[in-house]
């Protein structure tokens, strides 16, 4: 994957086990995932999009696709985390950075 800005990342990999309601990018807020919230801020800003998934990767791919459709952002890119259950956040970023090399020239900030 090659991009001309550098792209938003969306790490969606894990199980949401402390939240309890599944994969925390589809629970509904008010309306509207998490992932349909977040894709309505980027299109806006005009950026694409990479997606990390693993627990659920196929129903979690299908939402994100539906959601970038819907806010007029183009496909995202789908990485795949296959060890998402023996890994962290970290494992995931790896993925993305192996996939997008253009990610090594981006900052990142966990707040977690």
């Amino acid at each position: 994957f090659i991009f001309a800005a550098p792209p938003l990342v969306v790490l969606c990999a894990g199980v949401g086990s402390r939240l309890g309601l599944g994969p925390k990018c589809l629970v509904d807020v008010n309306g509207a995932t998490v992932f349909e919230r977040l894709m309505t801020h980027c299109a806006r800003r005009r950026r694409r999009v990479v997606v990390v998934v693993g627990y659920e990767a196929e129903r979690v791919a299908a939402h994100a696709r539906r959601a970038c459709a819907a806010a007029g952002v183009e496909a995202p890119a789908i990485v795949e985390n296959p060890d998402f259950r023996e890994t962290n956040t970290s494992k995931s970023l790896l993925a993305a950075l192996q996939e997008v090399p253009a990610l090594r020239h981006c900052g990142l900030i966990l707040a977690d």
